[in-house]
């Protein structure tokens, strides 16, 4: 995951050097290697849109429900 400055997020997902990465998130103006670890943590499951249970994402839409409830789509491309 890359963390990048709000208002960013479309410019890191078009260039080079960035747009291969698979989940970019904005919003953050600083980001500890804490928070970085503490987001791992939070991931709970990977499932595929069929609703098998993953290991790792997959080169397709990725549904990732966290710990928290929430639910964060991903698309590896």
């Amino acid at each position: 995951m890359v963390f990048v400055p709000t208002g960013t997020k479309t410019a890191y997902q078009t260039a080079d050097t960035w747009k291969d990465f698979l989940m970019i998130e904005e919003g953050a103006e600083t980001m500890s290697a804490t928070a970085v670890k503490a987001e791992k943590r939070n991931t709970h499951s990977i499932y595929s849109l069929d609703g098998k249970r993953l290991n790792s994402l997959r080169k397709e839409l990725n549904i990732i429900r966290m710990s928290d409830g929430t639910v964060k789509k991903v698309m590896v491309k």
